[in-house]
Formats: structure tokens, sequence, C-alpha cells
């Protein structure tokens, strides 16, 4: 069964309906219960159904196809008063009773959380930084900046924060930085202490982006971290801005996507290379596989489909890496040809997986 990333009751609104001034939710909320799994999907099951011309009725509407794009679900959250906004929806059921409480439950395959409201912020969205806390990766960072000793009496421990790298792109600005996580500053003193030193990956585009643009630079990065460190162990999940300076809104991106059988972060005996030995090129290196993997399509994909941790017989690995060097031997040959009727193929072929998953439960 699928562990929880996330399980809390709210109240919850259709994203049309206006929150008057002074209120945290409309009149017409209605109290439901979020929850998000590991795999990144969200579901919602109200206590009742939103405002509609069918009344409880509505739960009959509707075949578990997808929603339209524009239509949007918001909410805030009982305990940790985030606020949500969830999208890519579409409708997961419901009951209806004429004499009891009807309701009616949706799935979502991106969600939004934040500790600020979506009123003031304009939809479709646009964000100006992407930050990624590279969890699990610190042998293949090889963070080194605490340094400790020890005597009979006394233990002493220190931290030099490392210099953050900055790389130049056409269209922005990438860094990696470095910080420490412990107690709150000045004199601590408790039966225990704990420094871990963490670095981030943050991308500044020139232009804000939209959250299927962030999301895109998301999966550009997963997929380089796959090559590099010979592991799809899973990033953490993505933290976006809205504007910039005090008044940046953030939000953490959850959304539908493969989740590794790795459980243990990658070792020196998968690594190709560690980061020092691509630091001074790192930039470089994610603007280059940026254009490749446009460039080469089915070949980059299939064989990537090799290096992940799904089950697999030897035949179909093999299979799939014989069809990405066929892929990638006609891409370098002549130009990408019926680019549109692929598109179509594989959009006609992620609604019916997400429809099955829904059903599925």
């Amino acid at each position: 069964m699928t562990s929880k990333l996330l399980e809390e009751t709210g109240y919850f609104w259709l994203g049309d309906t206006p929150v008057p001034s002074g209120q945290f939710a409309p009149e017409s909320a209605v109290v439901g219960k979020l929850s998000i799994d590991e795999e990144g999907y969200s579901r919602l099951e109200l206590e009742g159904v939103f405002p509609n011309e069918l009344g409880p009725l509505a739960v009959f509407g509707g075949d578990g196809s997808p929603l339209p794009e524009d239509k949007v679900i918001h909410g805030i959250l009982k305990g940790s008063n985030k606020a949500v906004r969830l999208l890519r929806l579409q409708r997961a059921g419901g009951h209806f009773k004429s004499n009891g409480i009807s309701f009616e439950r949706y799935s979502a395959a991106q969600c939004l959380l934040g500790d600020g409201p979506f009123r003031d912020l304009p939809h479709p969205l646009k964000f100006h930084r992407l930050t990624l806390e590279l969890k699990g990766f610190e042998e293949w960072l090889w963070l080194r900046g605490i340094t400790a000793e020890r005597t009979e009496s006394a233990i002493t421990a220190s931290y030099t924060e490392p210099d953050k790298f900055t790389y130049p792109l056409d269209d922005g600005e990438l860094q990696v930085v470095f910080g420490l996580m412990g107690p709150h500053r000045g004199k601590y003193s408790g039966p225990s202490l704990t420094l871990t030193e963490y670095a981030e990956i943050i991308l500044m585009p020139k232009a804000a982006l939209s959250l299927a643009g962030m999301q895109a630079q998301f999966v550009l990065f997963a997929d380089l971290f796959i090559l590099l460190t010979g592991s799809d162990y899973n990033l953490d999940w993505p933290t976006l801005s809205c504007r910039e300076g005090e008044s940046a809104q953030t939000f953490q991106l959850y959304f539908a996507r493969h989740t590794s059988r790795e459980k243990e972060p990658p070792g020196p005996r998968q690594w190709w290379v560690s980061f020092p030995h691509v630091e001074v090129k790192f930039g470089e290196l994610f603007a280059t596989w940026r254009h490749r993997r446009e460039e080469w399509g089915p070949g980059v994909y299939l064989y990537l489909g090799t290096r992940r941790s799904v089950s697999l017989y030897e035949e179909h690995r093999f299979i799939m890496l014989m069809w990405g060097l066929e892929s990638f031997h006609r891409r370098r040959a002549e130009p990408a040809r019926g680019a549109d009727r692929l598109q179509k193929k594989l959009t006609a072929f992620w609604v019916g997986w997400r429809r099955e998953k829904t059903r599925n439960g």
C-alpha cells in the first residue's frame, strides 16, 4: 500500500469563488480531507459537494476524464494552516444519498502548498525561482564542511560554509549553494546536538516560467542525476517562488511522477562521477543536457528507461536499449518526423493511465 506524504483536513472551494476580505475561506467552502501519496498524486474527499446547478446529483456527473485545465480547487488546511491549490483535476467518484450526506471526490496530478493565500496571485501562476534540496546526495556532493575534535573531557565542532557555485545560462542563472541545519543562533545547551550540512540547486530563469515549465526543469534535473550518479534515487520535491525580494511567496510542488524503488541514497559503487569532478562545469553540463535531451528525444527516454529501478525482464531492457540506439541513429541522420502524431499518442496514453490509476484507488 502506498504511504502518504500528507493527510489533513481543511476547507476547500472552487478556484473561481471569491474570498471576502478579512476571511480565510468563502461561505460556500466545503470540509474535506486531502491526501498526497509518495508518487505525488493528490486525492480530495469532500464532506459534501461544491455548489452547482444540480446540487447533490452532481456526483453522477463526469466519467473520470480530466476537467478543463482552467479548473482549480483552493483550500486551507486545519493543522498546518497551509494554502492549497489543486490542478489538473479529474472527478474520482462520490456518493449520492437522498436522505443523507452526499459527497464527491477529486484527484489532482499537481498540488501546490504554501504559506500565503492564492487570491492575490494571478492564474496561471508564474514562477521566478526553483529550489531543489539535494537530500540523500550528501556523499555524492562530498560535503565536508563540518569538522569535530574530541578529547577525554570535551568535544568541539566547527563549520565552514563552502562558497556557492554560480553558473550563467542563456536563459537565466543556476546556483549550487550550501548551508547548515542545527540549533538556533546563540548559545545552546541540551542532552543532544545534531548538525547537518546540506546543499541546494537554485534555478533562476530570466523570464518567469509557468508551473508546467518549472516542472519540466525539475524533470531535467532528475534525469541528469540518473546519468551522473548511476541511480534514480528520488530527488526531493521542489520549492517554487513567485515574485522576488521581500514579497516572494514560496510553494511546495507535488506532482504525479515515477517513484524509484531505490530507498538507499547512491554510493560510490554507483557513481559515474562525484560532484567535485564536475563542479566547475556543472552549469555547462545542465545546459548541454537540456539541449541534447530535446534534440535526441526518444533515444534519451528509452535509454533512461533502462536505468530506472523498475521491474523489467532483461530482454525488455535490451530491446529498449536497441530501440533507443535506433532512434538516436535516425535523429542524427534526418530531422524528426511525425512529432505531432507521437505527442497525441503519448497524451492519450497518459490520460488512460491516470484514469485507470484513479479507478484502482
